[in-house]
């Protein structure tokens, strides 16, 4: 469902993610998408890298540490590694932002892309033996021609970081990085309350997780970004819904995420103004 959102990643001091989406930006979408990622419960996190040393994320051998066969309360309160590795990707300047050049390249390979999958489909072969396949041969199969992602932007094929269609995946995209990420910032899209309907802000500093509303309510009060140059002369802001420790999301699933946002928009659509 087209629902736009924006994913922020703050990081000593600045942002360094502020990603554009344009589908599922809902708390049940992309709200519980980046909660899985920060449980390393996401599919890009193997069982036993939630275990790993957060000092030699990004850089741990498969070979070196294997998960503890029974849990000790110390390696389950150990740190995440998702994040963890986000942290030191971010270290390690993994993020660029390219050009109007390079940007331009991009979108030629993109439509180039979209041109050889529409053959593909198209193609007596691909009818005839989509009528035999398992369906994992399938899946092989149009991984081979790139329609894996069909129906989806082709800058997902091309450059994912930069597609409307990435949403909660910049996250492992940036933190599992092993090349340098190209990376559009839009921080400001956040004060576009009528077009910006949901936002996610990852705090790595103060470890946090926080869920605004592009509501029509009334907000009062200091906000986070109130001192960002891009909210300045705005009367209207995103509303701030639900804030979490990371440590508060452990176990969290999406009933309890959803309910704890509706529990606090209700209250918002009854009284109209928020402190």
């Amino acid at each position: 469902m087209g629902t736009r959102h924006l994913i922020l990643v703050w990081y000593k001091g600045k942002w360094h993610i502020a990603q554009y989406g344009q589908w599922d930006g809902y708390p049940e979408g992309q709200g519980i998408n980046i909660v899985k990622f920060l449980n390393d419960t996401d599919n890009d996190a193997a069982p036993d890298e939630a275990h790993r040393d957060p000092a030699t994320a990004g850089d741990v051998n498969d070979n070196e540490h294997s998960p503890a066969e029974n849990p000790t309360p110390e390696t389950q309160a150990a740190p995440k590694y998702n994040v963890a590795a986000l942290k030191a990707a971010l270290d390690k300047d993994m993020l660029y932002t390219p050009t109007e050049e390079q940007i331009s390249e991009f979108n030629q390979d993109a439509a180039h892309v979209a041109e050889e999958a529409k053959k593909v489909l198209n193609s007596k072969e691909h009818r005839d033996r989509m009528h035999s396949m398992t369906r994992e041969e399938r899946r092989e199969f149009e991984k081979k021609h790139q329609l894996e992602t069909a129906g989806l932007s082709p800058l997902m094929l091309v450059q994912p970081s930069l597609s409307r269609d990435c949403g909660a995946q910049i996250l492992s995209l940036v933190a599992h990085a092993k090349e340098k990420v190209a990376i559009r910032l839009m921080p400001e899209f956040i004060m576009d309350t009528i077009y910006c309907e949901w936002a996610y802000v990852i705090d790595l500093d103060a470890e946090v997780f926080e869920v605004y509303s592009g509501c029509s309510c009334k907000v009062q009060g200091k906000g986070r970004f109130d001192d960002e140059d891009f909210a300045k002369d705005r009367h209207d802001k995103p509303f701030l819904v639900v804030k979490y420790a990371f440590a508060e999301l452990t176990g969290m699933t999406e009933h309890k995420l959803v309910a704890d946002v509706n529990a606090v928009m209700g209250k918002e659509n009854s009284d109209g103004e928020l402190d």
